[in-house]
């Protein structure tokens, strides 16, 4: 079902990608406005072209090739646009198509310029060290909802798509396992596994089913509906453990029992308060909600209610439980920063020479999450990782594996490997999100977290 889902968003992505058959509006006197980073790095520009060259030039320079392909997109030209002699300004029919080129189209058309959040060093750092790998790497700043990077592998190439595209390299696109059409970190839905831990961890603290000295006599497994039994990492059991030693032991059993007292709806209450089940709403297209297990899901879509054995995979991150790399950045933002679940964005201004120029700000929800019970997750659930010898910048990390799954080219069963960070971990500015598909161990993850905080602590002369 999922691919063929796949498949029908692919085509009517492929539609919308074709070249335009309505008249665009002209503005042939204005050249289209550029894109630039936080700190002024010009990224994408038009250029003064001779009106012989303007009669058949897009005129849209990408200054660093794929660099942020994802996030800023590309535009083509217009099927209504023709060489003809009575073309003057092929760029009158160039319209955005996918990212920021798309999503800010008509200020760009009217010769405004963009100014990301993006760092271009920081970004640059994710994406080298992502390489060709499946994958995606999320920053923000936890106190305003800035995004520093929003890297996605493999990426695309904007030239390709100038003039138009043909069916054939669509659909080696299409087939490709690494689906470099979707932008991972707003569109890829993936099991969180133990990052959803955190959210089992607050419901039980939360509904005071628990506290993190409360203990659970982990055998190895437990037993669900019909007798089946349901194992734990640790096969021979972890015995006696609580809270804080089940996250650091990785005892599935201990979240089983909790989440079985829970119930799948109190768990999915306890998600949407950390944003999970729907869309950020950050500035940018087709974006993702994931999903979550919940009673009415369940009856509607089956007509059956939850399993015992839902319920355990749902508490650990598994099942039907799906995010998104940013939803999971913005819920570690929201530990990080004591409660605040603040709304992601990738514009800081859009200015156009004039004095109407715009200026974006944060936006936090207005509902809080428990800051008492987050310094118990913190505390329980992330451990201090040492990925730089910069001793200003310790990071405090949660990292596992989630959903077993086939690749398409090799058949072996991979999981996915996921990253979690804040750092400073004394006086927290960042959140750091890594995933890997169809990963053989967490040692990509790994580097691309130490090579995003080694950027940030140059950028911001951490020494």
């Amino acid at each position: 079902m999922l691919r063929n889902f796949f498949l029908f968003f692919s085509v009517c992505l492929f539609i919308c990608l074709l070249p335009l058959t309505t008249a665009i509006s002209k503005e042939s006197n204005v050249l289209r406005g550029s894109i630039f980073d936080r700190n002024g790095k010009l990224l994408v520009e038009s250029l003064p072209l001779s009106k012989e060259e303007m009669r058949t030039n897009p005129n849209r320079v990408y200054r660093y090739g794929k660099f942020a392909s994802q996030l800023i997109g590309f535009g083509n030209l217009a099927e209504t646009f023709q060489e003809s002699e009575q073309t003057s300004n092929a760029q009158e029919y160039f319209t955005g198509r996918r990212g920021i080129e798309k999503i800010y189209d008509k200020g760009l058309r009217a010769g405004s310029d963009i100014h990301l959040t993006i760092d271009y060093d920081i970004q640059e750092a994710a994406e080298k060290a992502l390489g060709n790998k499946p994958g995606a790497a999320v920053v923000m700043e936890i106190n305003t909802g800035k995004i520093l990077s929003l890297a996605s592998s493999p990426r695309l190439d904007p030239y390709d798509f100038l003039y138009r595209i043909s069916w054939a390299p669509w659909q080696r696109l299409l087939e490709d396992y690494r689906r470099p059409l979707v932008n991972k970190p707003t569109q890829g839905q993936y099991p969180p596994g133990t990052m959803f831990k955190i959210i089992t961890a607050y419901a039980g603290l939360k509904e005071q089913n628990i506290r993190p000295d409360t203990k659970y006599h982990c055998t190895g497994y437990i037993v669900g509906v019909g007798d089946a039994r349901y194992y734990c990492t640790k096969e021979t059991g972890h015995g006696e453990i609580d809270l804080i030693q089940a996250f650091s032991q990785s005892c599935d059993t201990y979240f089983y029992w909790l989440g079985l007292q829970l119930g799948a709806d109190n768990i999915a209450s306890s998600a949407k308060r950390f944003g999970l089940g729907a869309k950020t709403d950050i500035d940018i297209d087709y974006e993702k909600a994931g999903h979550l297990l919940t009673s009415e899901w369940k009856e509607e879509v089956d007509n059956e209610s939850i399993t015992s054995g839902e319920v355990f995979a749902t508490a650990i991150g598994q099942g039907y439980t799906l995010v998104t790399p940013l939803q999971t950045a913005r819920m570690i933002a929201a530990v990080a920063n004591g409660g605040v679940l603040y709304k992601p964005y990738l514009v800081s201004s859009i200015k156009n020479g004039g004095d109407r120029n715009r200026i974006f700000k944060p936006q936090r929800d207005e509902s809080l999450l428990d800051a008492e019970l987050l310094s118990e997750i913190i505390k329980s659930g992330f451990s201090p990782k040492k990925l730089l010898e910069n001793k200003h910048i310790a990071s405090s990390c949660i990292q596992g594996e989630a959903l077993l799954t086939i690749s398409k080219q090799n058949k072996n069963k991979q999981n996915h490997y996921w990253l979690s960070c804040f750092a400073p971990t004394n006086n927290p500015t960042i959140a750091i999100t890594v995933l890997e598909e169809h990963a053989i161990d967490d040692k990509m993850v790994l580097e691309t977290a130490k090579a995003i905080l080694k950027e940030y602590a140059m950028s911001n002369s951490m020494h």
